[in-house]
């Protein structure tokens, strides 16, 4: 059975904890109703906020020639390039800057989505027009190791929304026999993903919207007793997918999802 397009776009914002932000995503009026397109379309829009609150700066380690003293100098590197005699020596120092990885990734995959030909031509259009609008970042062949180097907080909460859009398009992005050219494969009909999007929805959705239990995801513990303790490690963990718990009930809740 085929999920309509606007259920997984619910999906997909609770099991990201991000909900909707003014009018809900219209998909399928202008654009054919597909996941790529969905997908594409929510990190156009998550693009536009972003921009328009700020893009996220840090401090990256830089090395290089400056006038005089910068940051660390590298003394024998300076002597050996015979900098002094120029009034200039090499350092490594640290640099305020747009150029870091949640950046690089971003500005990544808006270019990779242009290379696939079953995007819609308007999408295509809208991020054309986005990449004109980012800050110049250095080119990254992204790998999901990169999402997991990438350091969030508070300040930049949005950026985990717009990574989660970024990881689940590489994820699932294959290469075609033409050089540069790609293909999206549906995640939709993939199960073990979308059983872990369905939990996470599942267990922020109540987390959200009820008020009368907390909402966690356990460890349970075994009640046994072994001659010696180290004969534990070979039991099984009993992790809950959610749990609900109040001060008179406990629920715990175990998702499963099939195509």
């Amino acid at each position: 059975m085929k999920i309509p397009v606007e259920n997984i776009y619910y999906l997909l914002c609770y099991a990201w904890d991000r909900l909707p932000e003014g009018d809900p995503v219209e998909i399928g009026t202008e654009v054919a109703a597909t996941p790529l397109n969905l997908l594409a379309h929510m990190l156009t829009r998550a693009s536009r906020v972003l921009l328009k609150r700020g893009i996220d700066h840090n401090y990256r380690e830089c090395s290089g020639e400056v006038y005089g003293i910068k940051g660390k100098l590298l003394l024998t590197r300076t002597i050996k390039e015979n900098q002094l005699y120029h009034q200039r020596t090499y350092c490594i120092y640290d640099e305020f800057s747009t150029d870091i990885l949640s950046n690089r990734i971003w500005a990544a995959t808006l270019r990779l989505l242009l290379d696939i030909n079953e995007l819609d031509e308007k999408i295509k259009r809208e991020i054309v027009t986005l990449i004109r609008m980012l800050p110049p970042v250095s080119p990254l062949r992204v790998t999901l190791g990169h999402f997991e180097q990438v350091s969030l907080n508070r300040n930049n909460r949005l950026y985990g929304f717009l990574l989660n859009i970024c990881r689940l398009i590489h994820e699932n992005m294959l290469p075609t026999e033409k050089q540069g050219i790609f293909r999206f494969t549906d995640f939709t009909r993939d199960e073990r993903k979308m059983a872990f999007i369905f939990e996470s929805f599942v267990r922020n959705f109540y987390r959200i919207e009820q008020q009368k239990y907390a909402v966690s995801r356990e460890q349970l513990k075994w009640r046994f007793a072994a001659p010696e303790t180290k004969d534990r490690r070979y039991l099984p963990r009993m992790i809950t997918d959610i749990s609900l718990e109040n001060e008179e009930r406990k629920i715990i809740i175990d998702t499963k999802y099939y195509i």
